[in-house]
């Protein structure tokens, strides 16, 4: 018996191999070179535009950074958060949070209704998130190679998922079928999702929350541009614990969860509070109650925030803009100018733009490299072909095929950086004409000056003549 053999033997007999195919032949190899070929046709062109709209979005985004901060005139912290006298229009704030929002699972769960599960828990915060999961039997599909076959390999265990996860789509063969009875015994589906529970983690910003006298509204808290409102940290739900059964029993396939079939468990509500098993539902919440707020908004009436309105700049649209950061603990104790939150603004802006740039450059290197993908297939049609020389065959394939890597590595990588920072650059003159321009004609007299010095040098070493001494011989002395 083969290793080959004895590898696929020891696989099938835990009922883990499904199918075994051997290598692709030099067809299959060109057909899926050219598939390459032409996602890194598509690739490229969406790999370009994404690293121009990053470009055009960091300047839209310093525009109204810079709008906000040379308009905003009235200024309210400390005392003046919650004297009279605030007026309406563009503001800083630097306020402290003095009413947050009351959420319930009722609020998370848009199918439970007004029941008692739904208002048997109360948390104030500025937003929550819910995470329902239930434990289910989950497939995951591998593939090893050995030789030249290649296996597929089945395997299920029971884990929290998020998501429903449809069995029905399991595969049916033997050996499958035995892989799912060692990996997941005695269940034959997944129990159905609980109507009245919504799926995954279920994010919620407050309608309104109050810092100092000011309104504070759900579009502020949810702004692209605002941070320190993500539910971060568990809620404590013991102080709940009360309200429901101290055991809890699983309730049966496709009904409702109910206060009666819940209990408290550490951070969960649990359906399961012995022996956990497919089935058995947790749910768990998060919270994000910041002490104080800084804000550039609009004031409108009754004090209450709304987005400011930017108008368009060169290369940028009229929009509305608003920003706010949360904070806690020493933070929340900081007093905060609004030049310094602009300058955070701009710094962040400018992180996210160098992270852009960075995963623009090198999408365009691998759509570069993908459009070389029928000659990496037409290298390992020749790779296969020295294969087949006694002794030295597999080292002079693996020398072959690695020296081509490299070199379309080496070739995509220049292109799709050229092609990248070409894109970069001609936004840049558009947006910043400027600056654009300026590095433009800076880069293009470099390089003139570059070319002239070489052409000089060269003509120097042209004209020189070489002075050859003759020599003589004694008879001719």
């Amino acid at each position: 018996m083969s290793d080959s053999e004895g590898y696929d033997q020891e696989y099938a007999e835990d009922g883990y191999v499904e199918a075994e195919t051997g290598e692709e032949g030099p067809c299959g190899k060109i057909g899926g070179g050219f598939c390459k070929c032409f996602m890194g046709f598509i690739g490229l062109p969406l790999s370009l535009y994404m690293l121009g709209w990053n470009e055009q979005q960091s300047v839209c985004q310093s525009n109204a950074f810079i709008y906000a901060q040379e308009n905003v005139k009235n200024h309210y912290s400390g005392a003046s958060c919650t004297s009279l006298g605030a007026q309406e229009g563009l503001a800083f704030l630097d306020c402290p949070v003095t009413q947050y929002e009351n959420f319930t699972v009722a609020s998370m769960n848009d199918r439970m209704g007004d029941t008692d599960f739904g208002k048997a828990i109360s948390v104030p915060a500025a937003a929550i998130s819910q995470t329902v999961e239930m434990y289910q039997c989950e497939e995951t599909k591998s593939y090893q190679k050995r030789d030249k076959t290649t296996v597929e390999i089945y395997h299920y265990e029971p884990r929290w998922s998020s998501v429903p996860v449809p069995s029905s789509q399991f595969s049916q063969s033997v050996a499958a079928v035995q892989a799912r009875q060692r990996g997941c015994p005695g269940v034959q589906n997944n129990p159905s999702w609980p109507p009245n529970l919504a799926e995954n983690t279920v994010p919620k910003y407050a309608n309104f929350l109050k810092a100092g006298q000011f309104r504070i509204t759900e579009s502020l808290l949810a702004s692209s541009d605002s941070s320190g409102f993500g539910p971060i940290e568990p809620v404590n739900l013991q102080p709940f614990a009360n309200n429901f059964p101290k055991t809890a029993v699983l309730p049966s396939q496709g009904t409702s969860i109910t206060k009666s079939n819940v209990a408290v468990q550490g951070d969960y509500l649990v359906t399961c509070t012995s022996q956990v098993q497919v089935g058995c539902i947790r749910i768990s919440f998060q919270q994000s109650s910041p002490t104080k707020i800084n804000a550039i908004t609009n004031l409108g009436p009754g004090l209450e925030t709304t987005p400011i309105s930017i108008p368009s700049f060169w290369g940028c649209k009229a929009r509305d803009w608003e920003a706010a950061v949360g904070s806690v603990g020493r933070g929340a104790q900081k007093g905060v100018t609004m030049n310094n939150f602009v300058d955070e603004l701009h710094s962040t802006n400018g992180t996210q733009t160098n992270l852009l740039r960075l995963l623009g450059l090198l999408m365009c290197w691998f759509s570069v490299y993908c459009c070389f993908g029928p000659l990496t297939a037409a290298a390992d049609i020749f790779g296969d072909a020295l294969d087949c020389i006694p002794c030295i065959g597999g080292q002079l394939e693996s020398i072959f095929e690695g020296m081509v890597e490299c070199v379309l590595c080496l070739v995509s990588c220049t292109a799709g950086f050229a092609c990248g920072t070409t894109v970069i650059a001609i936004v840049w003159i558009y947006m910043r004409p400027a600056w654009g321009i300026g590095l433009f004609v800076a880069a293009a007299v470099l390089v003139c000056a570059s070319l002239y010095f070489a052409k000089s040098n060269q003509k120097e070493n042209s004209g020189r003549k070489r002075v050859i001494e003759p020599e003589y011989s004694d008879e001719e002395q």
